[in-house]
C-alpha cells in the first residue's frame, strides 16, 4: 500500500453481483482521474463475485470479505478504511462515466462549502441502453428545500468529503434501506449539498435491482428518514437519537403493483423513443396480464405518429404520477 494516502477513496459493496460488477469496476478504472484507492466489500456473495473480484489486478483496488451483513454495514466497514479525504461512491451494477472524478474534484475544489455533491445520471438498462435520464435538482439551496420530501441524489453518483460523513457518524446502521436519503438529510442540517447538472453516472434499472417484494420497507424507511428530518427540523432530537426502536418507527406502506418493474422500464423507454423495447415490455404485460385491455391500448399508442405521441406520452406521464 502506498503510504501516501490518495485523494479519493472509491466505496463499493457488492452482494451476488455477478452480472455487472465487472463492468461497474471496468469503469472505475477507466477514470481520467487516478488518484484514488479503491476499496471493494464483498459481503457475504454465494455466486461468481468473489473470483470476478479476485480476477482484477489493480494495485489501487483493496478488497474485504465478510459474512453478509447488508448494505448498510458494509459500507460503513468501507468508511472504516478510508484514508482519502473524498468518498466517491459505486454501486456494484452502475457505470461511472470516464470524467465524472475529475468533474467532482474540481467542483469540491472550487465549492469548499459543499459537503457532498452528486450529478444526474442516465438510465441504462440490462443491456446498456440509455433509456431514460435522473436529472435532479442541482442548485444547492433548491436541494435543500426539495430533499425534505424527495431524495434529490443518485445514491453510486455521491462524492463527499470525509470529514463531513464522519461528523454525523456516517451511515446509520438502523436504516437497512434509505440509508443514503437519510446521511443525505442529516447533512444537509448542517452543510450544502449539491448535484452537477451533467450525466456523469449511468445507473442501470434491471430486475435483479428492483424486488417488488422489498418496495414497501424501502419506502417505509424512506418515510421515517422524513419524518425524523421533520423532528430535526423543529429543533428536535430525532426518536432515533432519543434512542427508539427503528421497527416501532417504521408505518407499514402499501405494496406497489406486481408489474412495478414492467411500468417503470416501459415508462423510461416511451419516454426515450425506445419503442421497440416498450413494445417487448408490453407483450410481456399482455401474457402477465391476458385480461387486461391496457397493454393493446399501449401497444397501439407506439405506432401513432410523432404528434399524437408527444401528447399521449404527457398523458402517460400524469398517470404516472396520479398512480405514483
Amino acid at each position: 500500500m502506498n503510504p501516501i494516502p490518495p485523494k479519493i477513496s472509491v466505496v463499493m459493496s457488492v452482494y451476488n453481483g455477478e452480472t455487472f460488477v465487472a463492468e461497474s469496476i471496468d469503469s472505475v478504472l477507466a477514470q481520467t482521474f487516478e488518484d484514488y484507492e479503491f476499496i471493494i466489500v464483498d459481503d457475504g456473495s454465494t455466486d461468481k463475485t468473489s473470483n470476478i473480484l479476485a480476477s482484477f489486478s489493480d494495485d489501487r483496488i483493496r478488497l474485504i470479505s465478510r459474512a453478509n451483513t447488508g448494505l448498510t454495514v458494509a459500507l460503513n466497514e468501507a468508511l472504516r478504511h478510508c484514508r482519502a479525504p473524498f468518498i466517491a461512491r459505486q454501486d456494484a451494477d452502475d457505470i461511472s462515466y470516464p470524467d465524472r472524478f475529475a468533474s467532482q474534484m474540481e467542483y469540491l475544489e472550487q465549492h469548499a462549502e459543499v459537503s457532498a455533491v452528486g450529478s444526474w445520471a442516465t438510465v441504462i438498462d440490462a443491456e446498456g441502453d440509455a433509456v431514460g435520464m435522473h436529472c435532479n435538482a442541482s442548485d444547492p439551496v433548491d436541494i435543500k428545500r426539495k430533499l425534505w420530501s424527495d431524495n434529490m441524489f443518485v445514491h453510486g453518483s455521491l462524492m463527499l468529503r470525509r470529514h463531513a460523513i464522519e461528523s454525523v457518524d456516517a451511515y446509520r446502521s438502523q436504516f437497512r434501506y434509505a440509508q443514503d436519503y437519510d446521511l443525505l438529510l442529516r447533512l444537509s442540517d448542517r452543510y450544502r449539498v449539491a448535484n452537477i447538472p451533467r450525466s456523469l453516472y449511468g445507473i442501470r434499472h434491471w430486475r435483479g435491482k428492483i424486488s417488488v417484494d422489498k418496495l414497501p420497507e424501502q419506502l417505509a424507511f424512506r418515510q421515517l428518514a422524513q419524518t425524523l428530518a421533520a423532528q430535526r427540523r423543529r429543533g428536535e432530537q430525532d426518536a432515533l437519537q432519543h434512542g427508539e426502536s427503528i421497527d416501532k418507527l417504521l408505518i407499514p406502506v402499501e405494496p406497489p403493483s406486481p408489474q412495478h418493474f414492467e411500468n417503470t422500464m416501459l415508462y423510461y423507454c416511451l419516454r426515450s423513443g425506445h419503442l421497440a423495447k416498450a413494445r417487448r415490455i408490453i407483450r410481456e404485460l399482455m401474457q402477465t396480464n391476458p385480461g387486461s385491455t391496457k397493454p393493446y391500448i399501449q401497444l397501439a399508442l407506439t405506432y401513432l405518429g410523432p404528434t399524437l405521441s408527444t401528447g399521449l406520452l404527457k398523458l402517460w406521464d400524469r398517470t404516472q404520477r396520479t398512480n405514483g
